[in-house]
């Protein structure tokens, strides 16, 4: 009686990483495409239909400055979701399109812009027709998760600003190293 031999199946081979395949990689999520706006006036708008993790992280820091910035202005642009969310997407808009050179950093400017993009559409074009939703979302759940963070910052420092206050022996946070001697620059080199 002959055995029937069934082939095995065998694994792709495991090949090491090269710096030519990150190159690659870099090069094909930093390439942008064309999207035609408007055929008769011949309009265009570049994207990143990937979008690059260096821009994202670019935005969630320009998202912590406006907020710092409407923090220390006492504006309260960023006191419901809906404004948090036109920013974003104004601030999405400036990083993973062309419009990045277009649209100045300064935030006062920005909501202008971004009230006259949203009046004329346009907004609404990008992340309808343009942007990938998924890259949105993803952008959105690391806007969630930073938010989230800074709270959970805010909470403990608040926590040990509270404990500091019940402090008895408030002397010590005065000189906090009056304890220690630390020694000069004669004594180390004698």
């Amino acid at each position: 009686m002959s055995k029937s031999t069934t082939p095995k199946q065998s694994k792709p081979r495991q090949k090491q990483i090269k710096l030519s395949h990150i190159q690659k990689q870099h090069k094909q999520i930093n390439k942008m495409e064309t999207y035609v706006l408007d055929e008769e006036q011949n309009l265009i708008i570049k994207y990143y239909p990937i979008f690059p993790e260096n821009k994202i992280e670019e935005l969630l820091k320009e998202l912590h400055e406006a907020i710092l910035y409407c923090e220390s202005e006492n504006l309260d642009f960023f006191k419901s979701d809906d404004q948090l969310y036109k920013y974003l997407y104004l601030l999405i808009t400036r990083k993973m399109t062309s419009l990045e050179s277009e649209i100045p950093k300064d935030f006062p400017s920005q909501i202008s812009i971004l009230s006259q993009m949203i009046d004329i559409g346009l907004i609404r074009t990008l992340f309808d027709s343009v942007l990938d939703g998924n890259e949105v979302t993803e952008v959105f759940a690391r806007v969630d998760e930073m938010i989230t963070n800074l709270v959970k910052i805010a909470e403990a420092t608040q926590k040990e600003m509270a404990k500091l206050e019940r402090l008895e022996n408030k002397e010590i946070l005065s000189t906090p190293f009056n304890v220690l001697s630390t020694p000069s620059s004669t004594d180390v080199f004698q």
